[in-house]
């Protein structure tokens, strides 16, 4: 799927493991300042509907809604306004992971091969190498828009049977390539070894013991107080945004939350009350590839530094939807937006209201999201409303060529555009193999440059 579009301008960041630090003093929270930022931004990003949420030495301090929730009712958001949070479901699922071999019932050395023994390279690839996305499976939602396939129900075995089985896209633990693929496996292997659903379990585990009631894995109520997605086709008005049916998000990213519910859920992490010790440590240290370099993330979380001090985070988006989650332990400070639209607020300049953050000397991290292509005639950094490509269409159409050896190949010898969807092949879903993706460079604090599509700053939703 896709991990996940957040539209913060949050630069990749050099790695740097979680370190103890002097609690900075919060700011006085100005809430006008706040509500000015907000909605300026709003406007110039043509959102609809935004909640905010905002804390600082462990106590929320500012939760708030902004907008539309839905355009046909006209309801407003408010603080109960549920949003889809696409892969910011991935720290959740890692947790549950992390609790399970806490209690001795599984390690997360296992291979696949213990649950999906007809997997390609199951023997080889770990548990921790699906939860820090160095397996090598293939992401099954790389586009930018919900095709046909995703408009019908799936079961997670199906759709492990159908993508698990291909060809890697490189030895694992060698690169860093966002793959919801992966975390698919998680859920399921949790089901195994928990006995119960995956909703269940996050449920048990996580919504009730830490008072998370308006949170919930994939809702079947359709009359809970729940934001609409939208999305814009072409140069039109938004539209409802058609959703990924049952089954595409899943452990990946089917949740549904508020901002209040987030911080209760990042206030707990970062005390250590959801996983600690050593498992905490592991959460939140960046995978070393096999080269050395860090892969800037580590088990559901991207991990970085801005001004000495250590930032979590994760974007996420699913169709119609957007969100972002950044954490600073040193201050036990958060920020959560969301939005129902497909990019929201920056979070950065709202957590640098709500928390003294000494200058940066080098860059906070942009947790992973799925970056879009420029639309013709369209500057990437233009503010006007982006047309979506979400809407369900044939596998026929053409994208820009991504920037990989096959695409480059293919241009230089006067070939056509790389497909936007996989060619259709007999049964389903298709499962023809993808041209090989470049390899994630090394996070680096200066000479930043657009990230790849496999960086974990240019790839993000609960697939992207």
């Amino acid at each position: 799927m896709n991990p996940l579009r957040a539209a913060a301008p949050l630069i990749l960041a050099i790695l740097s493991c979680p370190a103890t630090a002097v609690a900075q003093a919060p700011v006085p929270i100005d809430t006008a300042r706040i509500d000015s930022f907000v909605t300026a931004n709003m406007a110039s990003r043509h959102l609809i509907g935004v909640s905010v949420g905002l804390m600082t030495g462990g106590h929320a301090v500012f939760v708030r809604g902004y907008g539309t929730a839905d355009l046909g009712t006209r309801r407003a958001v408010d603080t109960l306004t549920r949003f889809a949070v696409g892969s910011v479901t991935k720290e959740f699922t890692c947790a549950v992971i992390l609790q399970l071999a806490s209690e001795g019932k599984l390690s997360l050395d296992d291979k696949v091969a213990a649950w999906f023994p007809d997997l390609t390279r199951a023997g080889d690839i770990a548990v921790r190498d699906l939860m820090g996305h160095v397996s090598g499976y293939p992401d099954y939602y790389p586009l930018d828009f919900v095709d046909r396939r995703m408009l019908h129900r799936i079961t997670a075995d199906s759709l492990i049977h159908w993508y698990g089985r291909q060809p890697l896209d490189f030895e694992p633990g060698t690169r860093w390539s966002y793959s919801n693929t992966g975390f698919i496996m998680l859920g399921r292997i949790a089901e195994r070894v928990g006995g119960k659903p995956i909703g269940e379990l996050l449920r048990t585990r996580i919504f009730q013991p830490l008072g998370m009631r308006h949170s919930e894995y994939e809702p079947a109520d359709e009359h809970d107080p729940r934001a609409q997605g939208y999305a814009w086709f072409a140069m039109g008005e938004p539209e409802p945004a058609l959703p990924e049916a049952s089954g595409w998000a899943a452990s990946a990213g089917g949740i549904w939350s508020t901002p209040a519910d987030l911080l209760l859920w990042d206030k707990a992490l970062m005390e250590g009350r959801v996983v600690g010790g050593d498992w905490l440590r592991q959460m939140t240290t960046a995978r070393r590839l096999a080269n050395g370099a860090s892969s800037g993330y580590g088990f559901g979380l991207s991990v970085g530094v801005a001004g000495g001090d250590t930032i979590w985070s994760h974007g996420g988006a699913v169709s119609g939807f957007a969100a972002q989650n950044t954490l600073v332990p040193s201050s036990q400070s958060a920020v959560v937006v969301l939005s129902n639209a497909e990019s929201t607020v920056p979070s950065f300049p709202l957590l640098r209201m709500a928390v003294q953050i000494r200058p940066a000397t080098r860059v906070i991290p942009r947790a992973p999201y799925r970056r879009r292509w420029p639309m013709p005639g369209r500057s990437p950094r233009s503010t006007a409303p982006r047309p979506s490509t979400r809407h369900a269409r044939c596998c026929t159409s053409s994208k820009p060529a991504r920037s990989t050896a096959a695409s480059s190949a293919t241009s230089s010898a006067g070939g056509s555009p790389t497909p936007r969807c996989m060619p259709r092949q007999p049964g389903w879903p298709h499962s023809a193999s993808r041209p090989s993706r470049p390899s994630s460079p090394a996070p680096s604090a200066v000479g930043w440059k657009s990230p790849s599509r496999d960086s974990p700053s240019g790839r993000g939703r609960f697939r992207r």
